[in-house]
C-alpha cells in the first residue's frame, strides 16, 4: 500500500510539472524534492524516469482497459475511447513523453502492451469459437500475424495523432478504432482461423 502511494505521488507530481515543463529537463532530484522524497526512494521504486512514465501508462491505460477486456465482449467497445480519452486527459504529458526516443521509450512499450491486449482479446474469440463448436485448431503463425499487424498500425496511427498535437478529439478518433476493431480484425482473425461464416 504505501509503495503504491509513493509510486502515485511521483506519476501526479510529473503528470502536473508537464504543464509547465519539458519533460525531457526534469530531473530525479526535483521530483523527489516535489515528493518530499529523497533520490534513493526514487530508484526503490523506479529504475529512472522512462521506466515512471511507462508505469503511469501501464496503470492509468492498460490495467483499466485490460479490466473490459476480461468482462463481456460486447463491453469491448468502451477500449478505445478509455485508452485515447485518458491520453486526451493526460494530453501535455503524453505529447512530450512519446516524442522521446531511445532504450525502454513509452511508444515501444505501448506496443508491447497494444500486443498483450489483442492477444487477450484474439484468446477470448477463440474460446469462444471453440465452445460454439466452430474451431478445432489454430495456426498460431496466421494469429500472431494478425495481432503484430494490427497492433503496428494501430500504434503508427496514435503516434500521427500525438505529433499532431490530438487536434482530433479522442471519440471521434476512437469511433475510427472501433470500425477499424470490428470491421478489420475481427474479420482478421475469421480469415486467420479458417472460419467461412455466411455474409
Amino acid at each position: 500500500m504505501r509503495n503504491s502511494l509513493t509510486r502515485n505521488l511521483l506519476a501526479n507530481a510529473l503528470k502536473s510539472m508537464c504543464m509547465q515543463r519539458k519533460l525531457e529537463s526534469i530531473t530525479v532530484q526535483e521530483l523527489a524534492d516535489q515528493c518530499n522524497i529523497n533520490r534513493g526512494t526514487f530508484y526503490y521504486h523506479f529504475c529512472d524516469k522512462e521506466e515512471l512514465i511507462c508505469w503511469i501508462f501501464h496503470q492509468d491505460i492498460t490495467l483499466p482497459v485490460r479490466k473490459i477486456i476480461d468482462g463481456p465482449t460486447s463491453n469491448w467497445d468502451a477500449i478505445s475511447p478509455l485508452y485515447l480519452g485518458e491520453m486526451e486527459r493526460a494530453k501535455a504529458f503524453y505529447l512530450q513523453a512519446l516524442k522521446i526516443r531511445g532504450q525502454n521509450d513509452l511508444i515501444s512499450y505501448m506496443l508491447k502492451e497494444t500486443q498483450e491486449n489483442l492477444r487477450m482479446c484474439a484468446e477470448l474469440t477463440i474460446k469462444d469459437y471453440k465452445e460454439q463448436g466452430l474451431l478445432k485448431e489454430v495456426d498460431t503463425q496466421r494469429i500472431n500475424f494478425v495481432i503484430n499487424y494490427h497492433s503496428k498500425g494501430s500504434m503508427a496511427v496514435i503516434a500521427d495523432w500525438v505529433e499532431e498535437g490530438m487536434t482530433i478529439p479522442a471519440k471521434e478518433l476512437a469511433v475510427y478504432f472501433d470500425l477499424m476493431f470490428s470491421a478489420c480484425i475481427g474479420k482478421a482473425l475469421e480469415v486467420a482461423l479458417n472460419l467461412n461464416f455466411p455474409a
